[in-house]
This record gives C-alpha cells, structure tokens and sequence, in this order.
C-alpha cells in the first residue's frame, strides 16, 4: 500500500513566507488500483509525482510504501517507482536501438550497461514482451527509436517502464501528445499491465472518460489539496 501522510511542499521566498505547492494532503492507494488524478494546471499533480519520484528534495510529511519511507537515495528506489512522460520522447533514447532502449529498462535499479550474458535470450524475451502490441515492434528491434511514431515510441515507453514491474507507476497524462487511436492503444495496453500485476498506478489525466474508464477512483486536486476522492 501507498501512503501519503500529511504531505506539505513549499517553495521559499526572498521576504520569508513561504509558498505552498502542494498540500498538506493525505491519502492511500492500494495494490492493483488506479488513481485517476485531475484537477487544472498548477493544481499540484506533477508536484506530487515529483515528491513521490524523488525529485523534490525536502517535504514535510511522510510517503510510505507497504509501511517504510520511500527513500530516493538509494538505486532500490529506481526499482520501486517507474514513470512515464507526457511526451514519447523522454522515455526513451532515440539514437539508440529498440534492443539497447529495452536493455537499460531492464537494468533499472541496478549497475547500468548494454552487454548482457546471453543477447539471444534477451531478444526473446523483449520480443515476447512487445508482441502483444500489435505493432510488429518485436520484428524492429535493431532499428533506431527515432524511426518510430508518436504512439509506438510511447507504448515503447510503457513496457520499459514495465518491464521489471515497479512496486508503483506513475502515468503522467501519456496520452495528451497522441492520436486518438494512438491514445486508445497506449491506454489498452496500460489497461492490460495494471490488472495483470499488483501495481499502485497514479493516472494523471484532464480526460474525464479515461479517469471514468481505467480509474478505480478519481483523485480531484484544486490549489495543492484534495478537493474530492472518490
């Protein structure tokens, strides 16, 4: 389970009062749920996945997985959080092969490099993992990413994000630079990874049928607060 315990993030300013971004708030998500969060910008919602990512040097509060403090120091914590961007590109590295872009996935945790024991193991296993795309990525794996679309290089980003399945995954709006059957893709196979595994997924979304369809519950964020979960 995710908790959220008084989570408070301020900003420090030149006449000492401080600006909060987010929160307190409090709340908690279980294994294999999916959290819509909505609200408009500067609501908070990329201020709390930052938090949650590690990214936020100091906070006051608490964010505890299955009980311990999430502690972003440490290359475990690579292993427990997993996130994908709004925009295709930054998930992956695009002068690099399909093959190399999986490798690092898998690696993620961990002392990071390209060479593996066994590369012919390897590519069966990428190739079984991108088979149920359905978009003949396991055929391309010696092509460079920058060869692919929006939409592929995005479902591209998610089983990378997937591939050693994290304890949470972060969602953060992955459909809003793709096509709507690019976006019905992406989501399906979101779809499909979450209610196959116990991931605590956050979702963050401004569409209010993704939050209605892939979300167990709505998390409304207005100036930094909950303004509704449900």
């Amino acid at each position: 389970m995710l908790e959220i315990r008084s989570l408070k993030v301020t900003l420090p300013s030149e006449d000492s009062h401080e600006k909060t971004l987010l929160g307190p708030l409090s709340f908690c998500a279980q294994k294999g749920e999916v959290i819509a969060i909505r609200g408009s910008n500067g609501a908070g919602k990329s201020t709390l996945f930052k938090a949650i990512n590690g990214l936020i040097p100091s906070f006051s509060g608490e964010i505890l997985l299955d009980g311990c403090p999430l502690n972003p120091q440490t290359s475990a914590h690579k292993a427990l959080v997993s996130q994908v961007m709004q925009d295709p590109r930054l998930g992956t590295l695009a002068g690099l092969t399909l093959q190399e872009n999986l490798s690092f996935a898998l690696k993620r945790g961990e002392k990071r490099g390209l060479k593996l024991a066994n590369r012919t193991q390897e590519r069966t296993f990428f190739q079984h993992h991108l088979a149920p795309l359905n978009m003949g990525l396991e055929d391309r794996l010696d092509q460079k990413v920058d060869s692919l679309s929006g939409g592929q290089r995005q479902a591209l980003s998610l089983v990378m994000a997937t591939l050693k399945m994290p304890k949470i995954l972060l969602l953060d709006e992955i459909t809003a630079a793709l096509d709507p059957q690019a976006s019905e893709n992406v989501l399906s196979l979101m779809n499909n990874l979450v209610q196959n595994s116990s991931v605590i997924t956050l979702m963050i979304t401004h569409h209010a049928d993704e939050a209605e369809q892939y979300g167990n519950k709505t998390l409304w964020l207005e100036k930094g607060h909950i303004a509704s979960l449900k």
